[in-house]
């Protein structure tokens, strides 16, 4: 069993959500909010998921050099394309 803790002043989580997450009286629900999962022992718990993006980029030998201050000129077109379209 793993536990959801999130920090209280927390912007992106709505009272709303927070109301309807302790409303639902299914034993199985997942909080799939914002915070840190942890096991019953209190320890972090990385999704294996996560961990498998992690060794992926790891294996990419990036050189971890910064954009400019504009962004990635491919991602800041691409982004552009979807919000405003063609």
């Amino acid at each position: 069993k793993y536990t959801l803790q999130t920090s209280s002043d927390n912007c992106l989580y709505s009272s709303l959500q927070i109301k309807a997450y302790l409303k639902d009286d299914f034993p199985d629900k997942v909080n799939v909010g914002v915070g840190a999962y942890r096991c019953d022992q209190g320890m972090p718990f990385v999704l294996p998921v996560v961990r498998e993006a992690e060794n992926e980029l790891v294996a990419e030998e990036l050189d971890h050099e910064y954009s400019g201050i504009a962004g990635c000129p491919n991602f800041v077109d691409v982004a552009l394309k979807f919000a405003y379209g063609d």
